[in-house]
């Protein structure tokens, strides 16, 4: 199995894939690839060690926060001018059913972090924004823990991306 994020591409496949949500399950099959293919977003894979069946998975889109949105002055930086904030949307992740309980989730919630990082160096960037699946308390608490913030009035929670450079 590699645990090194690949852009999803033709060859992979997520016929074995279940991390237990069928929400996640059913769109990486079925929307996954066609949504890259658009424009709308990335996604980026693990897979076994045959490099085609997905394991875990991320998907990353731009988004940007506005002045209007009514939490644009909780998560401006000191000092940042203008009335838009840029970043990356964290829009899915999963992990195989198969693979939990070992600690691997936060491995690819890094690798997630790391490319979002990684294009907003390219393209700028503030923030890796998530909205974790309502009604999941746990989940709140496993983002908080890995340094994400909350955003008061919302489900949205995010992470600052400051300082890193090549």
């Amino acid at each position: 199995m590699t645990h090194e994020p690949q852009r999803l591409s033709e060859e992979h496949s997520f016929d074995f894939f279940e991390c237990g949500e069928e929400t996640l399950d059913a769109w990486a099959r079925t929307h996954a690839l066609i949504d890259q293919q658009q424009g709308k977003s990335a996604t980026h894979v693990w897979t076994d060690e045959g490099g085609v069946y997905v394991v875990a998975y991320f998907t990353l889109l731009p988004t940007v926060t506005r002045a209007d949105d009514g939490w644009f002055a909780a998560i401006k930086p000191r000092r940042y001018q203008g009335r838009e904030l840029p970043g990356v949307l964290l829009g899915k992740i999963a992990l195989d059913s198969s693979l939990r309980g070992q600690g691997l989730g936060i491995d690819l919630l890094a690798d997630a972090i790391l490319t979002a990082s990684d294009a907003m160096l390219l393209i700028g960037g503030i923030h890796v924004v998530i909205d974790p699946m309502p009604g999941r308390p746990g989940l709140r608490d496993w983002y908080r823990a890995a340094g994400f913030q909350e955003i008061d009035g919302t489900d949205r929670m995010y992470l600052t991306i400051r300082g890193r450079t090549r």
